[in-house]
């Protein structure tokens, strides 16, 4: 009896922990890395994507054909830049290019600039006899400006580039919404495959991983293996805050704990220095012969010890420069 309502417990207290860490997910890696579930096989992970994926679709389509409201008014909830976007938050959802901050902003941007271009570029046309022949800048514009504002604000998504190109092609149920589109079908049709990659996802995976930009901690006793437990707390800790995505990772370090990094390690060098010049004078007018060779000696070693500091802080600034590069 008393077994029965142990494993009862037990079994009670397994799935509370399962649902404090389902929704724990929710919050990115900073607080998922400690989730005690291990990683699924491959082959699971690919067959909860298909599902994901599905009913994400599944949900645009219902709401473009099964909704009245959408309906009647031919509102294409169901875009051919989601479909994309499904392959990229369902089937990679570890990329920094699926993380809700690009998720978002790459389509919303990409969209603006779409709409902004097509109709810039149909009142510069309406002057041609044949404007229809200008549409391939019209899309070469829009597609590149995307790009562009995504790169420059770290808020790069591929699938967007589609949706800038679809508002280009001029299709008359996209161009009649104006900049409504970007509300509709865009910031709704995201949310609700976001929302589906929220709930779904994190049965068997996590996501996202990051919801705004990604930070890691760097302790330099990884540099510095020398440093005592003491002189790592005088030093402090380094941050490198890494913004995701951009074809090359930006590192932003602190420049403050650089230069407090320096300086302690410089003054404690110095200080080191002058200290054991000291007493070295003042012990060889009254120490023997014995003591003053044990001054040499430590000597010696302080300036061995000297020597290795400067290296590893040369070895830190060049880390630093590549870090900053």
């Amino acid at each position: 009896m008393s077994s029965s309502y142990a494993n009862h417990n037990n079994a009670q207290n397994n799935f509370s922990r399962s649902i404090k860490y389902y929704f724990r997910r929710y919050l990115g890696s900073k607080y998922s890395n400690i989730d005690p579930q291990p990683k699924p096989s491959h082959f699971i992970i690919v067959i909860w994507s298909f599902i994901t994926s599905f009913i994400g679709i599944g949900t645009l389509g219902l709401f473009t054909w099964n909704i009245e409201f959408f309906r009647e008014r031919e509102i294409p909830v169901s875009i051919g830049s989601m479909g994309a976007t499904a392959i990229m938050i369902y089937g990679t959802c570890d990329s920094p290019f699926a993380q809700p901050r690009n998720l978002y902003l790459g389509h919303i941007t990409s969209s603006l600039i779409g709409i902004t271009v097509n109709i810039i570029m149909k009142e510069i046309t309406s002057f041609t006899t044949n404007p229809i022949s200008y549409k391939w800048l019209t899309c070469a514009l829009a597609v590149s400006l995307s790009m562009l504002a995504m790169q420059l604000t770290n808020t790069i998504h591929p699938p967007a580039g589609a949706t800038a190109l679809m508002i280009a092609l001029d299709d008359p149920k996209i161009t009649s919404l104006g900049y409504l589109f970007a509300i509709v079908p865009i910031l709704l049709g995201v949310t609700l495959m976001f929302l589906i990659s929220l709930i779904l996802i994190n049965i068997q995976n996590k996501y996202p991983i990051y919801w705004w930009k990604q930070k890691i901690i760097d302790d330099q006793r990884s540099v510095f293996p020398d440093l005592s437990q003491n002189d790592d707390l005088e030093v402090g800790q380094h941050f490198r805050e890494v913004t995701f995505p951009t074809p090359v990772l930006s590192f932003n370090v602190r420049k403050e704990n650089r230069e407090n990094f320096h300086n302690n390690n410089t003054s404690r060098s110095n200080s080191f220095s002058e200290n054991t010049l000291a007493n070295k004078s003042s012990d060889s007018s009254s120490c023997s012969v014995a003591q003053s060779r044990q001054n040499k000696l430590s000597l010696s070693e302080a300036n061995e010890y000297i020597s290795k500091l400067e290296n590893e802080l040369n070895e830190l600034r060049k880390r630093i420069q590549q870090l900053e590069l």
